[in-house]
C-alpha cells in the first residue's frame, strides 16, 4: 500500500454508522465485520479502517490481520493503493497551492458613521 490509510484502533466495537459519522457524510463504501470496519470515499479518496475491540496487542493484531486477509481475498488491495496514491496527490497539490498563495493582509475596516437620533426626534410624527 502507498499513501494515507487511516487505522483507528477502537477500545470497544465499531459500527458502520459510527464510521460514516466520523467520515462526515453517508455516501461512502463501507465494509463491516465483527473485527473491523472499512470506509472509503471515492470522491475525496479518503480511506479509514476502524479496528474493533483493541483491548490488547493480541486482539489488535487479529483485527488487523483479518483486514489484510480480506484485502487479499477480494483484491481490494489494488483499489486501496490507487485510492491512497490519489489522496496523496490531492494532499500534495493542496500543499503546493498553499505555498504559492501570497499572504495578503486583511483589508482595514472602515469606520462607520454613527447617526444618533435623540428621543425627541424619534418620537416626532411626520407631517400629514
Amino acid at each position: 500500500m502507498a499513501g494515507p490509510v487511516h487505522l483507528i484502533a477502537c477500545h470497544r466495537g465499531a459500527t458502520e454508522s459510527q464510521s460514516l459519522k466520523h467520515l462526515g457524510f453517508p455516501d461512502a463504501t463501507v465494509v463491516s465485520t465483527r473485527s473491523w470496519v472499512y470506509v472509503a470515499d471515492e470522491v475525496q479518496e479518503i480511506q479509514i479502517v476502524f479496528l474493533a475491540n483493541c483491548r490488547d496487542e493480541t486482539t489488535t493484531n487479529l483485527a488487523l490481520q483479518g483486514f489484510f486477509e480480506w484485502l487479499a481475498q477480494v483484491q481490494e488491495e489494488m483499489r486501496l493503493s490507487a485510492r491512497a496514491a490519489a489522496r496523496s496527490r490531492i494532499v500534495r497539490a493542496i500543499a503546493r497551492e498553499a505555498a504559492v498563495q501570497p499572504q495578503v493582509p486583511a483589508p482595514a475596516l472602515k469606520k462607520s458613521k454613527r447617526i444618533q437620533i435623540s428621543q425627541t426626534q424619534s418620537n416626532k410624527q411626520p407631517p400629514s
